[in-house]
């Protein structure tokens, strides 16, 4: 490695896409942190690191320059082979000293510290975490079952993840994910999920250091060579959505990552003869998709501030830079606090010509209404479009009297056909804050199957009750607007049942007679 070199271009194999971030040398660490393996947050110009197996017990805060600024000593712990440092939502630190080359220690342990920043003086004294593997009978076990050691430790949600580094022979492949509490005391880590890196060898396809977002939407695992980024996925269900590889153009010691910001990384590696030693960071790509992998239902309330993913002309299409309200997401969309009906965010500062996407799925075919809650003190216009297509007419945004009192606006209707589409909200011209868009059915006469085997539902639209009279008999069914089965009833031929206790919305009511399946879209108000 060059390192007169400022950075060092990376590719990033997707479907059908090829493209090309940046991997930048910020400097070259102390020479006290020669096996640097794993890194935690100072803030955005300094980091805490230590050395792994054999060093002292120590944590270095270094900055981005490569000045040693602090070192703290960690009482009651021992560095058999510390790996990885992870941080809580309350500050604290975690040491992993889970490093286990042999697949056979038995005192697997992390050490938890309140954050080294509020520590005064030069020591701490660590609570002590002890755990073991669920599926672990050997120690060592055989060659091709050597999965148990370790170099991946992140913090969620009150509980401790790890990520093995695979050891087998012959090599496999596959990551194992283990998950069990932060609390002091000893613990059984249960494997909850598993991903195959489809590698054949052990130093570019062992994962070496991983660390979860703050929004937690995103999970990166490290290698020598290459990094791996999880999204989409539900909860902690991490190996259960999608995946990119990120390629290195140079293979070094890289074990440790960690994230600055929901778009950011800081990634070390040890010292390796000519090479190594030095802090990167990167500017993770821009993954496309529902905002939290999320589609938004129709109908139903779609925030404004859940765009979907893709960054500007993708996601959204936003003239300036930066986020002006500085609040929720941190790309170029504005967005701030608000308490409309309910705490909550708001975009604001529209430009004529900027526009923010989101991936809808109708639930029927059909005619709905939107309506979008505005506040402003000047008007403006919007129009949508759905699949990339201007549908309907312009909205009319009138003045509320302030940035900060909100009413909806007049309801456009729109002809929608049932599945998952794209819509786009377009400012014609800008000068109002959106809080939501809102569509509900536009329901507006009755539309019955009438005749001898058929049903017919009334009032339609309804306020308090509804009524089925049956031609034949049959089941009656009554969905939700998301597909769920809200009640269902048994009707014989003239019989007329009553439906009660529906929230305002969009139902549909099917009837099925053991011959056909008679379907009638109902609106209660």
């Amino acid at each position: 490695m060059n390192h007169a070199l400022s950075f060092i271009c990376l590719f990033i194999l997707l479907p059908c896409v090829s493209l090309a971030q940046t991997l930048r040398l910020m400097t070259k660490l102390p020479a006290q942190v020669n096996e640097t393996s794993g890194i935690e947050l100072s803030s955005s110009n300094k980091v805490w690191t230590f050395n792994d197996s054999g060093g002292a017990n120590e944590l270095y805060l270094c900055d981005t320059l490569g000045n040693l600024i602090r070192t703290v000593s960690i009482q009651g712990a021992w560095n058999r082979d510390w790996e990885d440092l992870a941080q809580d939502d309350q500050g604290n630190f975690y040491i992993g000293n889970i490093g286990n080359n042999s697949n056979s220690e038995t005192d697997l342990s992390i050490f938890k510290i309140p954050n080294p920043d509020n520590v005064p003086g030069n020591s701490v004294t660590a609570e002590l975490i002890t755990f073991s593997y669920e599926d672990q009978s050997a120690f060592p076990p055989a060659d091709n079952q050597k999965n148990f050691d370790c170099e991946t430790l992140f913090w969620a949600n009150g509980n401790l993840y790890l990520c093995s580094k695979n050891r087998t022979i012959p090599f496999d492949g596959m990551t194992y994910l283990y998950r069990f509490s932060d609390s002091p005391g000893s613990h059984v880590a249960t494997k909850i999920g598993e991903f195959d890196t489809d590698g054949y060898d052990t130093f570019d396809y062992w994962i070496t250091a991983g660390d979860v977002s703050p929004d937690g939407t995103k999970l990166c695992l490290l290698s020598s060579d290459k990094m791996w980024v999880f999204y989409d996925f539900q909860g902690d269900d991490y190996f259960g959505g999608k995946h990119t590889q990120i390629n290195f153009p140079s293979s070094t010691q890289k074990e440790a990552i960690v994230f600055v910001d929901n778009e950011t990384v800081y990634i070390t590696d040890e010292d390796w003869g000519t090479e190594g030693r030095n802090l990167y960071s990167l500017r993770l790509p821009v993954f496309e998709g529902p905002f939290n992998g999320v589609i938004h239902n129709v109908p139903g309330v779609i925030e404004a501030e859940a765009y979907d993913y893709g960054g500007n002309g993708i996601g959204y299409y936003d003239l300036t830079s930066g986020n002006e309200g500085g609040q929720f997401r941190t790309d170029d969309v504005d967005i701030e606090s608000n308490s409309d009906q309910s705490e909550g965010y708001n975009v604001g500062w529209f430009e004529m010509g900027e526009w923010l996407q989101f991936s809808i799925d109708v639930q029927f075919d059909g005619n709905y209404e939107l309506q979008l809650r505005t506040a402003s003190e000047v008007e403006g216009q919007a129009y949508i479009e759905i699949d990339q297509v201007k549908v309907g007419e312009s909205f009319n945004i009138e003045s509320t009297g302030g940035w900060k009192i909100w009413q909806s606006t007049a309801a456009q209707t729109y002809s929608l056909t049932k599945g998952e589409h794209t819509l786009r909200l377009i400012m014609e011209s800008g000068g109002f804050n959106l809080n939501y868009l809102e569509f509900s059915g536009a329901v507006t006469a009755v539309e019955m199957n009438k005749g001898e085997s058929g049903f017919m539902v009334y009032p339609n639209p309804a306020q308090s009750e509804m009524f089925v009279e049956s031609m034949a008999s049959g089941r009656l069914v009554v969905y939700g607007a998301s597909g769920n089965v809200i009640t269902s009833l048994e009707l014989e031929t003239g019989q007329t049942g009553v439906v009660k206790g529906l929230s305002a919305g969009v139902y549909v009511f099917t009837f099925s007679t053991g011959e056909e399946v008679l379907t009638q879209r109902v609106l209660m108000q």
